[in-house]
């Protein structure tokens, strides 16, 4: 197997945000998959009030592997704020566990 990232709801959003959703994702993936073997990342986005000029955003990761699994859901306004906030909080549940140095 290997570390993998799935997406579902990106066909709703523009390019930008789901170019940004990708690279942010990949990017907090790698620092924390370093630490788990055969890690898989899902990443469900949601658009709330898409009807106007701004969006409200509701995210949902799960960070599965078979030593352990976390989730962590994360809603705003800022699609970049809520997903650093959210990768943030998978980071922090995963240190913990994991007890990583970083």
């Amino acid at each position: 197997m290997g570390n993998e990232v799935n997406f579902v709801g990106l066909k709703n959003l523009t390019d930008h945000e789901s170019s940004l959703i990708r690279k942010v994702s990949e990017t907090e993936f790698e620092k924390v998959s370093r630490h788990m073997r055969d890690a898989r990342l899902k990443l469900a986005v949601k658009t709330i009030n898409s009807d106007g000029n701004a969006r409200n955003y509701e995210l949902t990761a799960m960070l599965d592997s078979p030593d352990a699994r976390f989730e962590a859901s994360n809603s705003g306004w800022n699609l970049s704020v809520v997903l650093h906030e959210l990768f943030n909080s998978i980071h922090n549940q995963a240190k913990k566990r994991l007890k990583m140095k970083d």
